[in-house]
This record gives C-alpha cells, structure tokens and sequence, in this order.
C-alpha cells in the first residue's frame, strides 16, 4: 500500500488531504510541524506534502531537510501569494507547487501519475 507523509499544522487541511488520499487507497501519515514530519519519514512514505508557512520549521526549511535524507516525490503548498515562492520551494528541494486552498482530488491525482511514471 502506498503511503502519502501530509506535513501541515492546520488540522483542515489534513482531513481534506487524509480523504482525497484514502480514497485513492494511500495510506496517510500525519504532522504538524516540520520536526516531526522528519521522524515520520523512517516510515517509507511514497510522497510528501508539506506546507510552506508552519510553526518553528518553514517548509522551505524541512524540503531542505527532507532532501538531505530522502529522494521521493516532494510537493508544498502555500496560501501565499508571494509570487517568487514557487521557485524557492523548488530551490528546496520541491518537485511541485500548489497554491492553496487547493482542489485535493488534483493533488492526489497528480501524485499518482508521477508515481506511475506519468
């Protein structure tokens, strides 16, 4: 089973994530803060999702971490609008950029075709 890592300190954003992924057959893991995402990734995920502006750790930071230790398919999203963020997240290490509020059912679908290679 496929395991998706949601790494964002609104609890929103996860259910809607958790239930775009879960019925797409993933299993989701869960953290709030960049820190303890990073102890989440001994668990194998597949993909990780973190987003940008989070207590402690920025995502900029923990894509940057993330790297350092794992290779998988990494995406962050912002409600941001900060129009240079896209290409700091993928400076840090991001393969992809969604703005938030975002339509999960295309996140969970896109991460799906690029882990079939498409």
């Amino acid at each position: 089973m496929r395991r998706v890592l949601v790494i964002d300190d609104d609890e929103d954003v996860r259910c809607l994530a958790r239930a775009a992924f879960e019925n797409r057959g993933f299993t989701v893991l869960e953290a709030e803060r960049g820190e303890s995402g990073l102890q989440l990734l001994e668990h194998a995920p597949d993909v990780v999702l973190v987003d940008y502006s989070m207590p402690g750790m920025d995502g900029l930071e923990c894509s940057r971490r993330i790297r350092a230790r794992w290779r998988g398919p990494l995406f962050m999203l912002s409600g941001w609008a900060d129009e240079e963020l896209p290409s700091l997240a993928l400076q840090a290490g991001a393969d992809r950029f969604f703005r938030k509020p975002p339509r999960w059912a295309d996140i969970a679908d896109a991460v799906l075709r690029m882990l079939d290679g498409g």
